[in-house]
């Protein structure tokens, strides 16, 4: 009864500048505003922050060998740890 769950929205993925991928983002977010309650079912949408501030794709964060830019790289587990700490904090009390 306790439980608590975060929606996250979707990490940009391939080469998607920034505009392109809020409208993924968007119509994501649509369909989990039937979901979130801010009691049990919270939401939360970091994906701006895995751009570069020109909005183009930010390649430090997503690179691997394999498909192209498909692998996450350490600073964007540090931008995701980063966000999820206040939800954390707020849940685990």
């Amino acid at each position: 009864p306790q439980a608590k769950i975060l929606l996250s929205a979707a990490f940009p993925r391939g080469r998607l500048r920034r505009e392109a991928w809020r409208d993924v983002a968007e119509a994501n977010a649509l369909v989990y505003a039937k979901l979130i309650d801010h009691t049990t079912v919270f939401y939360m949408n970091i994906g701006d922050r895995f751009f570069r501030s020109d909005g183009s794709h930010n390649s430090e964060m997503w690179t691997m060998s394999g498909p192209p830019n498909a692998g996450i790289q350490p600073l964007a587990f540090k931008v995701w740890a980063e966000e999820l700490q206040p939800w954390l904090d707020r849940f685990v009390r």
